[in-house]
């Protein structure tokens, strides 16, 4: 009975503890992955440049915090016979907003700022059915680099006690794909689709803190490397959109245009 009670009150302890933790990471962390439209076998022009503008909105690791972000983007896609590429750049600005860190408590701020640009390729392949092309297995991957205040407090508070912090400002994201598209049955221009992404962030990803009480350094493995996404879009004519959820805490949404 004393063990079990002995138990509760360790563990009421460690949350107690955990509680008073901060956690920050990079802007992009598991967000950094956008749909790529690529030509239909059934059309006509199998290469097509886009343009777009995406919004994302996702919360913060601290649960209380919210992260904004807007992203002009530009891609190049090819569709060849059971196979297609995409390949890009793209550049963001963003802004991160604190709700968890009280005014009188060490660190605070209200918002920090943050910018940088990126790469993304993607590749599939696929057959056809009828008026669809399955998309059966794809690969997509991303980097990005990033500027800004925010980075630069990540950098800051790692001698800050109860702050943990993934300092890196570059990020390289990959993974496999899944996907179907279709088009109206008496209507080729307009175009239909879902897209499903499960992969992983690379490299070494920590929050660290080099004040932590009882030892000289401290790093906690982070909230898991694993990313997911699911993606709705349609195409009519030139005009492009698209909705995804990742990691079931960010939303994006974006339009484009197909020249």
């Amino acid at each position: 009975m004393k063990k079990i009670l002995w138990l509760n009150v360790l563990i009421v302890l460690v949350l107690f503890t955990a509680c008073n933790n901060h956690l920050y990471e990079p802007a992009l962390y598991k967000t950094d992955i956008n749909y790529q439209f690529k030509p239909m076998a059934a059309d006509s022009i199998k290469s097509a440049n886009s343009i777009s503008a995406k919004l994302k909105v996702s919360g913060g690791t601290n649960a209380n915090d919210a992260i904004t972000i807007g992203e002009v983007a530009y891609s190049r896609a090819n569709t060849f016979k059971h196979f297609n590429i995409a390949y890009g750049g793209y550049g963001f600005l963003g802004e991160y907003y604190n709700n968890s860190i009280k005014e009188n408590e060490p660190g605070y701020f209200d918002f920090k700022y943050f910018s940088g640009f990126g790469l993304h390729f993607s590749a599939n392949a696929y057959f056809t059915e009828g008026r669809i092309d399955y998309r059966f297995i794809g690969f997509e991957a991303a980097f990005s680099k990033e500027f800004g205040s925010y980075p630069d407090f990540r950098k800051s508070i790692k001698n800050t006690p109860n702050f943990y912090t993934d300092a890196s400002t570059s990020l390289f994201t990959g993974g496999l794909t899944t996907e179907i598209i279709w088009h109206r049955e008496n209507d080729q221009a307009i175009k239909y689709g879902y897209r499903l992404f499960l992969g992983t962030v690379f490299g070494s990803h920590e929050f660290t803190n080099l004040a932590s009480s009882g030892s000289a350094y401290s790093s906690i493995v982070n909230t898991g490397r694993m990313c997911y996404a699911g993606a709705l879009f349609a195409q009519v004519d030139q005009l492009q959109i698209v909705f995804q959820v990742q990691n079931l805490s960010g939303i994006t949404f974006g339009l484009g245009y197909s020249f």
